[in-house]
C-alpha cells in the first residue's frame, strides 16, 4: 500500500486531490450535493464548496460539488484534514440513515393506523432502549501521526485500538 492509500484510507471513494497551495493544506472531496459540511469546531479546519465542469462520455458537459477541505500548513496536516472529512461522511451516512429508519417507521405507524380502532390506538406507545455505548477517549501520537482510540467498556476495564 502507497503512501498515498494511507494517507486517503476511509476517504478514497470521495477523494479528487491533496494539494499545497501557499501555507494551506487541501483535500478536495466530491460529496453528494445534498449533504451538509462544516468546518472545525476549532476553527482550523474550512470547508468550501465549488463546482466544476465535467465532461461525460456522451460529450455532454455537466457540473458536479467539489468540497475543498483545508487549513493553514502551521495548523493543520493532511491527517487532520482527513480525519476531519471522515467525520462529515459519518455525520451525513447518520443522516441518511436516520431519515431511511424514519420512513420505514412511519410506514409501520401507518399501517397500524389504518388497521387499529382508535380506541386501541389511543393506548399506543413509544418506548426505546438505548443501546450500551463504550465511552471512548481519543488519544493521537503526533509522533507516529495514528489515532489512538483508548475503550472503557462497561465493566470500567480499558483497552486501546491503534487506527
Amino acid at each position: 500500500m502507497g503512501l498515498l492509500d494511507k494517507q486517503i484510507g476511509g476517504i478514497s471513494e470521495y477523494f479528487v486531490s491533496m494539494e499545497k497551495l501557499r501555507d494551506l493544506n487541501i483535500i478536495k472531496v466530491n460529496l453528494p450535493e445534498r449533504w451538509k459540511s462544516f468546518n472545525s469546531e476549532d476553527g482550523k479546519i474550512s470547508v468550501e464548496i465549488s463546482t466544476h465542469d465535467v465532461i461525460l462520455p456522451n460529450n455532454q458537459i455537466t457540473q458536479i460539488p467539489v468540497f475543498w477541505v483545508y487549513g493553514k500548513q502551521s495548523e493543520v496536516d493532511f491527517d487532520d484534514l482527513t480525519i476531519h472529512i471522515k467525520s462529515i461522511i459519518k455525520y451525513n451516512n447518520d443522516l441518511d440513515n436516520k431519515k431511511e429508519l424514519f420512513q420505514e417507521k412511519g410506514n409501520e405507524l401507518k399501517k397500524l393506523f389504518s388497521e387499529l380502532d382508535l380506541k386501541t390506538l389511543k393506548t399506543l406507545e413509544f418506548k426505546y432502549r438505548k443501546p450500551k455505548v463504550k465511552k471512548v477517549n481519543n488519544v493521537k501520537k503526533e509522533d507516529k501521526k495514528e489515532e489512538v482510540v483508548e475503550i472503557t467498556n462497561e465493566d470500567n476495564s480499558k483497552e486501546e485500538v491503534v487506527c
